[in-house]
Order: C-alpha cells, then structure tokens, then sequence
C-alpha cells in the first residue's frame, strides 16, 4: 500500500472542496495523476508541448479556458532544483484557483519533504511492487471506480483490453516445534523474508508478461491479474491458465514453511469485471479445501461435483435430499454414514465391487451388503442406474459441504 500516494490524493481532495475548486496534481507531461475530479484522472490537461504549456501558464498566474470560463492556474512543486510534480486547480473564480492551487502545493511540498525517500508521487516513479498493490487495490476496491482504475492503467502503460484472469494464491504459513508464535522467538520475521522471497517466485514465472499484475492481497494472499491476447478459442486460453497455475505449483511447492492453495476465476476482456474473476478464484478453493484438503490447484475440472452442489437449485434439496436424509437416518437419529461411503467408493469406482472394496478396506460380500441396505432404505440403485448413481453421488458431497449438519424441512 502507498500511504504517501493516498495522503497526496486526501490532501487534493481537502483543499479542492475548501476553495470550490477542482484540483489536480499532473505529471511532467501534463498528464492528470491525481483529481478531485475522478473522470480527468489519466487524462492530459494540455494537448500539445505540456511542459512549455504549463510553464507559460505559471508564468501567465492565471488563464482563461474554453467557453465555460473557468480559470486554471498552475504551480511546479520543487525541492533543491529537483522537480516533483506539478499542482493545477482550476474554477470560475480567479482567486479561488490562485489560492487553491498554491496552498495545496505547499501542504504537497511538505509531505514531500517528509518523505524524501518518495520523491515523487507519479505512480510511473513508484516501485514496481507499490503501483502493482494500488492496480489490485483499485481494481478489488468496493465501491469500484472505473475510472480510477483506467487511470491507473494508463500511466502504467497497460492495455484495459486484453482478456484478463484473476488467478489467486491462498498461502498458510505453517509452525513447528522450533518457533512458538506467543513467545515471538524470531517466527513473524522469518515470515515477513518468506513473504519477500514468495512474492519474487511468482513474478518470476516464465509465462508472465510486462502487461501482467502482481501483489499481495492482505497477508495470505496473492493475486496475479494474468493477461492474454484475445483469442476466438477461449478453451485454448483455459487450457494455458491450467498450465500457468501447475508451474506456480511446481515452484512453490519447496518454499519454507508454506502450505498454500491456487485457482482461478473465469476470463474477462473488461477490467471492470476482474473482481468477479476475484471472487470466482475464492470461492473455488474455499469449495476445493474442503473435498480436496491435501491439493494445492483446484480448476472446475477437479471440483465439478462440488461446485455444483454448491449452487443446488432449492427444490433438488428441499423435494430430493431432505427426504433422502430422512430415510438413512436411523432411530437415534444418526446419519448412515457407512452406507453412504460405501457407496461412493462404489460409484467412484466406476460400479467394480472388487475395486471398490478394495479401497476402502472391507470384504466384497460386506460392501454388496451395504449397497443392497442403501437400496432398500432409499430406492435408488446406483448399480443399474446413472442417474440414481449421480443422485446419490450429489448427494454425499453436499452432505460433505454442510459439514454433516442436521438437515431440517424448509
């Protein structure tokens, strides 16, 4: 996070509506980087020759623009001979922008000063890591703002047209018996290194480009906003988005002391759209984590199932689960929990009773048993019949995701 950047952006804001006018804060070419006009942001105050332009109007103290009549004036904000930034404003009243501009320019200045190792507040002088944070910022923010974003997009030289995936890196950064986190003995550091050290493997993934963005996401979470050329066969670019998440898996899968989850959200050539593939890529591993606790790459190839019982139509559980459960539910009210895993073991076999039994350790006759007590209790037969074998299937994961919960009527 840029404190500086968003104090500069505050300060604008406060002196612009002090004096009824709008302020701005230009770079060397005269390109708006900060407004208390949020349409302006990223464009150019002057069209042609911007640093003779601006210097001309310093010189001139005031100028007349257009037919609105609004005055603009403008001062360059400097400190040992070093440029920084120039401060604009702009109203109907010449001594409104007069004041307006040179005051915000002085509060600039100090700040400035006060922070000389951020010398300048144009994103383009930022840190690669700092402008990638205010990029995700803006495009995660709610409310969302559009132009602020473009803006940001802009002066970064990204193209807003591109078709973009949010890809998500979820990381848990574990303990053991060498660190105890109550007695701080040297754990947040090693931390905050691994931190430092994950955040360099991602961005130094042989499929990212300069139009990709990079940046934590508070403190357990990455977000890569991958970029790709448009392509008529989005299947293919799917297909690459797989392959981009198995390399991150590859490389992080030796980092120190992290367990971590990936996934991604659907692909958008509309940047105001990337939270949504944001919040596509959460909610794929929260449904991942709990099918699939021992994965790190989750893709909806792998979760199907789970993320379609995720998003059940009402009356599938209200007319076809709830009276399912009420039928395995013995006397004392207890779910027939072997029932139901036999089962499955028997549907994930693709129906080999041999297989089946095999793998969840119990002899032929015991699991044929099971399947013919499920039958009986529910009418299903899962042996004979697909769609019995994929109601019942639905079923166990949604019993899964529900975390066993006692099922009541609606």
């Amino acid at each position: 996070m840029d404190i500086l950047w968003y104090v500069l952006e505050e300060t604008i804001q406060k002196y612009s509506s002090f004096f009824e006018a709008t302020a701005y804060m230009l770079d060397r070419n005269g390109t708006v980087v900060i407004s208390s006009d949020g349409s302006l942001l990223g464009s150019k105050l002057f069209r042609s020759h911007p640093h003779a332009n601006l210097n001309r109007v310093i010189e001139g103290g005031a100028k007349e623009l257009g037919v609105a009549q609004d005055f603009l004036y403008c001062v360059s904000v400097m400190q040992n001979d070093m440029f920084y930034c120039y401060i604009a404003a702009k109203s109907e009243k010449v001594a409104a922008v007069s004041l307006c501009c040179q005051t915000a320019a002085i509060a600039v200045g100090e700040l400035l000063v006060a922070n000389p190792d951020r010398p300048l507040p144009d994103i383009l002088k930022v840190s690669e890591g700092s402008r990638h944070s205010m990029l995700v910022d803006s495009l995660l923010a709610q409310p969302y703002n559009h132009q602020k974003t473009l803006a940001l997009f802009q002066t970064a030289e990204l193209d807003g047209t591109l078709l973009r995936s949010i890809i998500c890196i979820e990381m848990v950064f574990q303990t053991n018996q060498y660190f105890n986190i109550n007695l701080n003995l040297g754990y947040q550091p090693i931390i905050e290194d691994a931190r430092s050290k994950i955040i360099s493997i991602v961005e130094a993934n042989k499929y990212f480009n300069t139009q990709d963005i990079c940046a934590y996401r508070g403190e357990n979470k990455i977000v890569i906003v991958k970029s790709f050329i448009n392509n008529h066969d989005i299947s293919k670019v799917y297909l690459a988005l797989d392959k981009i998440c198995e390399s991150l898996c590859e490389e992080l899968s030796g980092a120190y002391l992290l367990d971590f989850k990936i996934a991604y959200g659907n692909l958008y050539n509309t940047i105001s759209k990337l939270r949504c593939s944001y919040e596509e890529a959460k909610e794929i591993i929260s449904i991942g984590k709990i099918e699939y606790p021992d994965k790190n790459f989750y893709n909806v190839d792998s979760i199907i199932t789970d993320i379609i019982c995720r998003f059940l139509h009402p009356q599938v559980v209200n007319k076809v689960f709830i009276p399912l459960i009420k039928r395995l539910t013995n006397s004392e009210g207890v779910l027939e929990h072997n029932l139901l895993e036999s089962c499955e073991a028997f549907i994930d076999s693709c129906m080999n009773l041999n297989r089946a039994a095999h793998d969840i350790m119990v002899h032929r006759n015991t699991l044929n048993n099971r399947i013919a007590k499920l039958n009986s209790l529910t009418g299903l037969d899962p042996a004979n019949s697909f769609q019995d074998a994929l109601i019942l299937k639905l079923l166990i994961v949604y019993l899964r995701q529900q975390n066993n919960l006692t099922i009541t009527e609606p």
